[in-house]
Parts: C-alpha cells; sequence; structure tokens
C-alpha cells in the first residue's frame, strides 16, 4: 500500500498528524512497538499526567520519564 498513490496520501496525513501534536515520528513508531512495556498506568503530556496524578492521591506515576521524553511538546521560550 505504502507504494501505491493512496498509501502516499495515508503516511504524508500520518506525518501531518504527528507533527501537529509535536511528535517525532521515530518516536510514535517506537512507543507503537514498546507501549505496553514502557507505560504502565497513565499516559499523555507530562503535566498532565502529574497532575491527574495528583487528583487521583498517587505521590508518582510510573513511566512519567518517558511521558516527558516521547509525549510532551518541547519547551519553548
Amino acid at each position: 500500500m505504502a507504494g501505491t498513490a493512496d498509501g502516499y496520501l495515508l503516511v504524508y496525513a500520518g506525518a501531518q498528524f504527528l507533527e501537529r501534536l509535536q511528535i517525532d515520528p521515530r518516536y510514535w513508531l517506537y512507543l507503537n512497538r514498546n507501549f505496553e512495556s514502557r507505560f504502565k498506568s497513565l499516559v499523555g503530556a507530562a503535566h498532565l499526567v502529574r497532575s491527574a496524578s495528583e487528583q487521583l492521591g498517587r505521590r508518582w506515576s510510573h513511566g512519567i520519564r518517558d511521558c516527558e521524553r516521547y509525549l510532551s511538546p518541547p519547551i519553548t521560550s
């Protein structure tokens, strides 16, 4: 399918989607292959995971470093 025009559009649309989410395509591929081994509970942008953990009364969340690395938008000044 990747060799067809439809496949190209699918890949292009996927790249645009990841760009809007500010997720590196290499990280997306890695996460798709290793998702369950990297995250055991909450998943998302690190600041949102911290907020949710606080609301749930948790002091920490397994996988927060990976959330920072793979799912949080870059810091802009």
